[in-house]
């Protein structure tokens, strides 16, 4: 066994120790714990640099998917992990999806390749682009609003709507240029969304 497998696998030790202790925490709470101990890839500054950041993301769903496979494999907990929350519960044999099918998040973190080629550039595209969609997700409720739909709405019925409401708030037929207008800038909205 190489260091840098012996270092990996006392990680994994040392994480499912944590788990152990808090078997449903966040990752903010996990990446704290280890960069509070000194732990390799966890430094001080950590929440300040975002390629920093990404790197110690990387290294713990790196991580815990690893373990996933191997509790399962044993049958001795399940895993769940999701960048909201992560749990460690007794194992049960899997009702639906198991460690056997298709995972894109578990076979992104699985590839170390990801890391090692992932640049600081790489990382703040990531971030302006999550801050984005973010920013359009917001504008999205009011924005279906004008157009008199709710959440629920699929793309379908919004550009089924907006024609609808277009066609009979169009200046040349009578409409309000106004309304129009305001159908027009929410149809931006919603296509940027």
């Amino acid at each position: 066994m190489t260091s840098a497998e012996r270092e990996l696998a006392g990680f994994r030790r040392r994480l499912l120790e944590r788990l152990l202790h808090c078997p449903e925490c966040s990752e903010y709470e996990i990446l704290k714990h280890f960069q509070s101990r000194g732990e390799a890839g966890f430094p001080d500054g950590l929440f300040q640099d975002a390629l920093l950041l990404f790197q110690a993301h990387f290294r713990l769903f790196h991580t815990l998917y690893a373990l996933q496979q191997e509790l399962t494999a044993q049958r001795r907990y399940r895993l769940d992990i999701s960048p909201l929350q992560i749990r460690l519960r007794e194992y049960r044999e899997p009702l639906t999806r198991g460690l056997d099918q298709a995972d894109p998040m578990r076979e992104y973190y699985l590839n170390p390749e990801h890391l090692e080629q992932t640049t600081r550039g790489d990382v703040e595209r990531m971030l302006a682009d999550f801050w984005a969609r973010l920013g359009a997700r917001a504008e999205r409720g009011p924005a279906l609003k004008v157009l008199g739909l709710d959440e629920t709405a699929g793309a379908e019925e919004i550009r089924r709507r907006y024609r609808e409401l277009a066609m009979r708030h169009h200046p040349d037929r009578g409409g309000s240029l106004e309304r129009f207008q305001e159908l027009q800038a929410a149809m931006a909205r919603l296509r940027g969304y």
